[in-house]
């Protein structure tokens, strides 16, 4: 059931990414941050450490996967931003090695 689960996350996630940047599209890039901010600690703090259902647990990892997509489609943006596009595609990749290396800390 578990891994029914993470694949319906991982469709919100995609649908996350798509989601999400048309709303930066509306509310601009900062606001569409913090509105996924703000998904993550309704579903941190309130939805799973509560939830004592399969169906809770769903909707609180479905909120994370969903808010989590945003960031992937709005971190490039951000970047540019920033940074400027003349190397966008340079700036971008350190970002996201500094995204990715706590990875190589974590558990394995």
């Amino acid at each position: 059931m578990a891994a029914g689960g993470l694949g319906v996350m991982a469709l919100l996630n995609g649908l996350g990414r798509l989601f999400w940047g048309s709303v930066s599209d509306k509310l601009g890039r900062t606001k569409t941050v913090i509105a996924c901010f703000v998904m993550y600690i309704l579903a941190f703090v309130f939805l799973l450490p509560n939830s004592n259902t399969f169906m809770l647990w769903l909707v609180g990892v479905c909120a994370v996967g969903f808010a989590y997509g945003g960031y992937l489609a709005l971190m490039p943006s951000l970047t540019a931003d920033y940074f400027g596009t003349k190397s966008l595609g340079a700036n971008y990749g350190y970002l996201f090695t500094a995204w990715a290396s706590p990875a190589s800390a974590g558990p394995s």
